[in-house]
């Protein structure tokens, strides 16, 4: 198998960044995680965070952005200003595995999303 590509290294990316700017160790930031409906442990955390895991749980994410208020939209776009509008391989992927429509920005951080996982 060959490595990690684009999509895979931004949500790896874009947790990493969401944990780091809370200032909380992987302990810390799995409780509020699991606070919001998604169990997780540190160790978890870590291997999402790492690329350890093959795939990352939709909910997963979901939780992140309501335990944290982080915009759902942030996995996928590089910089608002550069979006083409066009979803790419993850943003299909979520879409097909989510009832909350066509593309990430449709989807509220306040919806539960399904125990699905996107591919990357």
């Amino acid at each position: 198998m060959g490595g990690p590509n684009s999509s895979e290294q931004k949500v790896q990316q874009v947790l990493r960044e969401i944990r780091s700017g809370t200032r909380l160790g992987w302990d810390e930031f799995a409780e509020p995680v699991g606070d919001v409906g998604f169990q997780v442990s540190p160790a978890a955390v870590r291997g999402y965070e790492e690329g350890r895991a093959k795939k990352v749980p939709i909910a997963y994410v979901d939780a992140v952005c309501r335990a944290f208020g982080a915009s759902p939209t942030s996995f996928f776009v590089e910089d608002s200003s550069e979006s083409s509008g066009s979803p790419n391989e993850a943003e299909r992927q979520l879409s097909a595995h989510s009832p909350y429509g066509a593309h990430p920005s449709s989807i509220s951080c306040d919806a539960p999303l399904t125990e699905k996982c996107v591919e990357l």
